[in-house]
């Protein structure tokens, strides 16, 4: 996993996309995901009794909380392309791309993920896009 791959940058794909919404800066961004490493705020309470700072698999009876956005009607599973992105200062995790993606279709009263760049820019995916970025992958 990368945080900074070589090619587009996913941050400046993220600002074209909720700006500009053209479908081929979509499908550029959908393109990035995978093989990405995305950071995702945790509810520390939840994850006390996990080793900090290392690798580890998360199983299901480890039952991590992630707090979801709130975006009209949409409860979006957040996803940050920096650690240190000051919505993270309460803990958080860092997942692949796809991994990401495939959590958000699994996570209880998620409609998709929301994607934040290093700045205030920030794109929703539903689980029809995400189904679709998963496709691409295989």
């Amino acid at each position: 996993m990368s945080e900074a791959a070589p090619g587009p940058d996913i941050d400046r794909l993220i600002f074209e996309v909720a700006e500009h919404k053209r479908e081929a800066d979509l499908e550029a961004l959908l393109g990035l995901i995978e093989g990405r490493t995305f950071y995702c705020p945790v509810d520390p309470a939840s994850a006390a009794a996990l080793p900090k700072g290392a690798p580890y698999v998360v199983k299901a009876q480890d039952a991590l909380r992630v707090p979801l956005a709130r975006i009209g009607k949409l409860a979006l599973v957040p996803l940050f392309t920096a650690a240190t992105h000051a919505r993270l200062a309460g803990g958080h995790f860092a997942i692949e791309g796809r991994e990401a993606l495939a959590m958000a279709l699994r996570a209880k009263g998620a409609d998709g993920v929301l994607l934040q760049n290093k700045a205030d820019s920030w794109v929703g995916l539903d689980r029809k896009t995400i189904g679709r970025a998963l496709e691409r992958g295989r």
